[in-house]
């Protein structure tokens, strides 16, 4: 009886363990599809708009991706059209010197080799009040408190090369890093 309580016990240990992990897809959607939202007011002057449905293990978000002064970003929403972040990709000269430095030794302590594929300067939205402020924050490319930095990166470890998103907060702490799902192949038929 005791043998079958253990094994009752690590089951349920490692089914929470698992549980932890966040698998996200994102595929391209039509504008019609895409939650009312006046996108004239944000993206005024911006080209390509591009709408996705990011699906994972605990909702579904929104997401528009388009180009404004030699710029990409992307606005985040949920399903009811509030906007959770707003970003814009970057370059690794574009962060503070100090910051990358701590981004990095994070890095190579988890990880034998890595290679940044991605890096997106992200400004989190806490509340129905901060919304002006922050797309403003975002539009002008304003260094604040609370940026965060997501890096989609290759990290190879135990010789095996996997794809990861890593979260890091704007003095360079790391907040998250889950493995990434692999692209999805669908479209391809063999």
């Amino acid at each position: 009886m005791k043998k079958y309580k253990l094994f009752l016990v690590i089951i349920i240990l490692s089914a929470t363990g698992f549980s932890q992990t966040k698998m996200e897809r994102e595929h391209r959607i039509r504008k019609c599809q895409f939650p009312a939202f006046d996108l004239a007011s944000i993206t005024s002057n911006a080209k390509k708009h591009r709408f996705y449905k990011r699906v994972d293990s605990t909702s579904t978000n929104y997401v528009v991706k388009f180009k404004k002064d030699r710029l990409y970003y992307q606005i985040a929403m949920d399903s009811a059209a509030q906007i959770k972040n707003l970003g814009f990709t970057v370059a690794k000269i574009d962060i503070p010197e100090e910051v990358f430095t701590n981004m990095s030794a994070h890095l190579d302590s988890s990880f034998e080799k890595v290679t940044i594929l991605k890096i997106i300067q992200q400004y989190p939205v806490s509340g129905t009040a901060d919304i002006d402020k922050t797309v403003r924050n975002a539009m002008q490319n304003l260094m604040v408190p609370d940026t965060l930095y997501e890096l989609i990166l290759t990290g190879k470890k135990d010789g095996q090369k996997t794809v990861y998103e890593s979260t890091f907060d704007a003095s360079g702490n790391l907040l998250q890093l889950a493995e990434a799902l692999p692209v999805n192949y669908d479209h391809v038929l063999y």
